[in-house]
């Protein structure tokens, strides 16, 4: 990260950006840039080798596709950023696309909260003879 950091900085100045704002930077940016950065980069690097381990590739991948989403929501729920149709549409495609990729697991879940929800409707044996009797 070091490197392409010095690249970049280099070819920004050879391209003539003006460096007067670099100069500029004060306590409180960097303390931002570190209350941002450190979470964003170390903190979240090791979660996602975390995910890779435990899900593998493709299913840690999957956390990518929900950014989009949080940034828009979070754009339009704090800076009061519009939704268009097209924002929305875009969001029910990766919807759609997870429960493609993931729909052996959404189907296991499905059933798997059927049957709690049966069997809360349905007292067993034990729940009936446990009920006071009616004298």
């Amino acid at each position: 990260m070091a490197v392409g950091a010095a690249l970049l900085h280099g070819l920004s100045l050879l391209s003539g950006e003006p460096q007067a704002s670099v100069t500029e930077i004060g306590p409180r940016a960097v303390t931002s840039l570190l209350v941002v950065g450190i979470p964003a980069t170390a903190v979240a690097y090791a979660i996602r080798f975390d995910l890779l381990e435990r899900l593998g590739s493709v299913r840690a991948n999957l956390v990518a596709y929900v950014v989009p989403i949080a940034a828009a929501l979070t754009g339009w729920l704090v800076l009061g950023a519009g939704l268009s149709a097209v924002t929305v549409l875009g969001f029910l495609v990766v919807v759609a696309g997870f429960g493609l990729v993931e729909r052996q697991t959404l189907r296991y879940e499905v059933r798997r909260l059927r049957r709690w929800h049966a069997q809360r409707r349905e007292p067993t044996q034990t729940q009936v003879d446990s009920w006071p009797a009616d004298d």
